[in-house]
């Protein structure tokens, strides 16, 4: 019997299976992101930039 190669596959994890997935290929640098913080960030760079821009 031939397989095809074109077939897509989908497979559905829970969230654990996902992290313990994640955690196997990426060690203990993966880490959920704070949107608050990391947008607050981007202001913050894009005032600095904005500054040295302008002297």
């Amino acid at each position: 019997m031939m397989e095809k190669w074109n077939e897509v596959k989908t497979q559905t994890l829970r969230p654990e299976e996902i992290e313990a997935l994640l955690a196997k290929e990426f060690g203990e640098k993966v880490n959920p992101v704070n949107h608050e913080e990391l947008a607050k960030k981007h202001r913050s760079q894009q005032l600095n930039n904005e500054r040295t821009f302008r002297r």
